[in-house]
């Protein structure tokens, strides 16, 4: 507000507002790991605009911009197998300790000219047996929709899309599509788009 300014030592603050009925948690202060286009050079980030990931939201982002969403606890998206909608460039950041289960698919496509790209705070660590040992934040998507993809595009027949780009920095992503479909990248006819794995674990 005008005549105030946050001093340096100011917790991080959660801002609510109101978009079509629906409530959004705006949350600063959110680290995350990312990395340049080589995939090599990490670095330690910080957002201080995003929403914070809840069931009742299925639209992520706007066309034509960037919009941070955060993972915060357990989530749950499952209304009636509802596909979330990705618009614009959206990026995604898992916490440590957080997990989200999609009970759809996670459409992102190239007619849209949508991109989605997800961060974890940590890096996924796991024992000889190859459990997982870390909490790093986990997504777990699975597309029930025939020749839809979980993260990507798909489609029938006059309908098809392809995917747009996807980009894992960082969290443990655990994916499946329809029938006919991959858990990444196209569904069935529809091409696989851009896929860039540079951090994280994928299964």
């Amino acid at each position: 507000p005008e005549g105030y300014i946050l001093s340096d030592e100011a917790k991080a603050l959660n801002v609510l507002v109101e978009l079509g009925g629906a409530q959004m948690l705006n949350i600063t202060g959110v680290s995350y790991l990312s990395c340049d286009e080589t995939g090599t050079n990490w670095t330690e980030k910080t957002c201080n605009d995003a929403i914070e990931v809840t069931s009742e939201v299925t639209t992520w982002g706007t066309s034509g911009n960037e919009t941070w969403y955060v993972v915060q606890g357990d989530v749950e998206i499952n209304q009636d197998n509802q596909d979330i909608e990705v618009f614009g460039n959206v990026h995604l950041i898992l916490t440590d300790e957080s997990s989200l289960d999609v009970r759809g698919s996670i459409l992102v496509r190239e007619s849209k000219k949508s991109s989605l790209t997800i961060y974890g705070q940590s890096t996924p660590e796991v024992d000889e047996g190859g459990h997982l040992t870390s909490n790093t934040g986990k997504l777990k998507v699975s597309g029930k929709t025939n020749n839809f993809s979980g993260i990507g595009g798909g489609g029938v027949t006059g309908e098809i899309s392809n995917a747009g780009s996807i980009t894992i920095n960082g969290g443990v992503i655990y994916a499946t599509g329809g029938s006919y479909a991959a858990g990444i990248g196209g569904g069935s006819q529809g091409k696989g788009g851009t896929i860039s794995i540079n951090g994280g674990m994928v299964t």
